[in-house]
């Protein structure tokens, strides 16, 4: 009898000694929650949320300090990069809106030692969602703007809800050139009008028209301004890129030239062609169905390689504008010789 009991107690052992072997150490680690949405925002917001873990095992858990992101839009942070056991720690997930109206979903990797555990995601959600309209245009392209005139162009904006609001501040960067006039509200929105006044300084002229509105969802809205200041006297292109052209060689661009001011009489005339930096020298090829000149521009590369630009000038018989100047630019390559 006493031997019918022997394997029994042995077995009782066994299974107390396996019972009393402590745990193997390791860290892991526990999110409250691996998502997030935002929900509904407006384009080009900055959104950002914080996602709280815990290691909930008995070492100290250790964190990639770089959190890797599907877009570029995402970045994430991390409080710590060593966390004790039991201890709390934070990853700040920051997203950018982009402006076009979407859904969002991004992700962020979390890397750590955690043996059975080494990488979470964490997933963020946005639904990006313009809350205006404009008609007929949403931006100012002004195109050209001669010199001494002014331009002016308006836009209707209104909200897609049809909710009413109001356009309680606005500011240009270029007030000395860009003038802003915000009209009473309509039925069909908010008129908005947008006057370029030209000084005598040629230029690609860019603006942005910041508006702040009481909208409790978007009281914020950017629409850009952009106009080409003219002189007198028009290009066509209005700057020219010779190309690449080997050192010691010729290459030549055609442009139109014409006169730019309304009620201008007689035509235009060209006179000697010269450049500030490179040896230029011009050619008249004819008339185009506008009355302007052809003209072919010949530049002679320089010895040394590289980018060169300047300007060209160009006599004309126009009082307000006796020298008209064009950009030009080219790449110097090694000659073959």
């Amino acid at each position: 009898m006493i031997m019918r009991y022997i394997p029994i107690l042995l077995t009782l052992a066994l299974c107390a000694a396996v019972t009393a072997v402590p745990a193997l150490a390791q860290p892991r680690i526990e999110f409250k929650a691996r998502s997030y949405d935002f929900g509904t925002v407006p384009p080009n917001s900055k959104l950002v949320h914080h996602f709280v873990f815990t290691n909930m095992g008995n070492e100290p858990l250790i964190i990639d300090s770089k959190v890797r992101t599907t877009c570029g839009c995402t970045a994430a942070v991390i409080s710590a990069t060593a966390i004790p056991a039991s201890a709390t720690g934070v990853v700040s997930v920051t997203m950018t809106a982009g402006i076009t109206t979407m859904k969002m979903a991004k992700s962020s990797i979390v890397s750590s030692n955690d043996p059975n555990n080494p990488d979470v995601t964490l997933d963020t959600i946005a639904n990006v969602r313009n809350v205006w309209s404009f008609s007929p245009q949403s931006d100012f392209a002004m195109g050209e703007v001669p010199f001494d005139s002014e331009k002016s162009m308006q836009l209707t904006m209104k909200n897609i809800d049809n909710e009413p609001f109001r356009i309680v501040g606005f500011k240009v960067n270029h007030p000395d050139l860009v003038s802003v006039k915000i009209g009473d509200p309509t039925p069909e929105g908010i008129p908005i009008a947008v006057t370029v006044k030209a000084n005598k300084t040629k230029q690609l002229l860019s603006d942005t028209l910041e508006l702040k509105t009481d909208h409790p969802m978007q009281s914020y809205y950017q629409a850009d301004i952009t106009a080409n200041i003219v002189g007198y006297v028009k290009f066509v292109p209005t700057r020219i890129f010779f190309g690449g052209v080997a050192a010691g060689d010729m290459a030549s661009r055609e442009v139109s030239i014409s006169l730019n001011k309304p009620g201008s009489e007689g035509e235009l005339e060209i006179g000697e062609i010269a450049s500030d930096t490179l040896a230029v020298t011009g050619k008249i090829m004819g008339k185009t169905q506008e009355g302007g000149v052809r003209v072919s521009l010949t530049v002679a590369a320089p010895e040394t390689t590289g980018y060169r630009s300047g300007t060209i000038q160009i006599k004309t018989n126009c009082p307000e504008e006796p020298v008209a100047t064009i950009p030009y630019s080219l790449i110097v390559k090694a000659s073959s010789n």
